[in-house]
């Protein structure tokens, strides 16, 4: 979550780019915050507001999947999902709020919204900056 193509180090470092691009010419892009950044680039119009309106979402979804993660598995050191099929990723999905009649469903739903800004993000990656080639 952290580290995939789509996860949130691309969200960070594509927020990060854009302020070292136009940094110089708006001085309220030079927040470490990344959350106000995307909002300071957008104001800037930096950032289209669907392109400022989807990194704000994948950000806080991926930072609370992650913090959710952590609390899940007790430790700040594993950030690797859970098999989508298995009881760990049905807590974690319990854990963030995907209440479902059935657990599964509530499991599934939480993966659907994981390909969905994942993918946006690493297409939003691509489009801004090309592509990226994983070793």
């Amino acid at each position: 979550m952290k580290y995939s193509p789509g996860g949130l180090i691309d969200v960070e470092y594509a927020v990060q780019y854009l302020q070292l691009m136009h940094g110089h010419q708006a001085p309220r892009l030079r927040t470490p915050n990344t959350l106000k950044a995307i909002v300071a680039l957008g104001q800037e119009r930096v950032l289209k507001p669907d392109e400022m309106s989807g990194l704000q979402q994948a950000y806080v979804f991926l930072r609370g999947l992650i913090d959710a993660l952590r609390i899940v598995r007790g430790n700040a050191r594993d950030l690797v999902l859970p098999p989508q099929d298995s009881d760990a990723f049905i807590f974690l999905s319990r854990r963030l709020g995907y209440a479902a009649e059935r657990w599964e469903d509530g499991a599934s739903r939480l993966a659907a919204d994981m390909t969905r800004h994942m993918a946006w993000t690493q297409q939003f990656f691509t489009d801004r900056f090309g592509a990226v080639t994983q070793d």
